[in-house]
């Protein structure tokens, strides 16, 4: 049996030896879980493309939350909009409501919306934190500027696929993906 195993975002902290250590385990624990016996005979690839993604990322040049504060939008206006898009997203996914955002405009600034008022923009990430805590911020600009780079600039998806596809053979394979590793095993 052959497992192809394809992390998500975020990795380049970890050694890929350790990441691959920690997924077999934890595959292993769902078999017990499961009173499946682990195949006699499995085969891990791991193909590991986090500093990779991580040095696009860094290469990117995108604005950073607190660009946007200081500067507001312009930096790179397919980010922003991805950008509002997620927070959007992320807004009604947890039943935020436009009134809760205002709540957390500032009352002197313009009342627009759409990422080209980075105030309204601004007000959607308190509101996120006021309701799911402190995670946007730093958290979902790191999080969504290399799926950004990676799902936008096909130089980067070239490079990205090229690692993952260096594991495939003509044996059939089982792949597991997590988080953008799903969207890279995909492709």
């Amino acid at each position: 049996m052959r497992i192809l195993m394809v992390h998500g975002r975020a990795q380049a902290a970890f050694k890929p030896e350790d990441l691959v250590l920690t997924w077999t385990d934890t595959l292993k624990a769902g078999f017990v879980a499961a009173k499946q016996p682990w195949p006699s005979r499995v085969e891990i690839d791991f193909p590991y493309y986090a500093t990779v993604l991580d040095a696009f990322a860094a290469r990117a040049g995108l604005p950073t939350q607190a660009d946007l504060v200081a500067k507001g939008a312009g930096g790179n206006a397919a980010y922003e909009q991805f950008m509002q898009s997620a927070l959007d997203q992320i807004k009604d996914e947890a039943a935020i409501t436009d009134v809760e955002v205002q709540a957390h405009l500032d009352p002197t600034a313009p009342q627009q919306k759409g990422i080209q008022n980075r105030w309204w923009f601004q007000a959607i990430v308190r509101a996120i934190d006021a309701r799911l805590g402190a995670v946007t911020n730093f958290t979902i600009e790191k999080a969504l500027t290399d799926v950004f780079v990676y799902v936008t600039y096909p130089a980067v998806r070239k490079q990205i696929n090229a690692i993952i596809e260096a594991k495939l053979t003509a044996e059939p394979t089982i792949v597991i993906g997590h988080s953008l590793g799903s969207v890279v095993a995909y492709d």
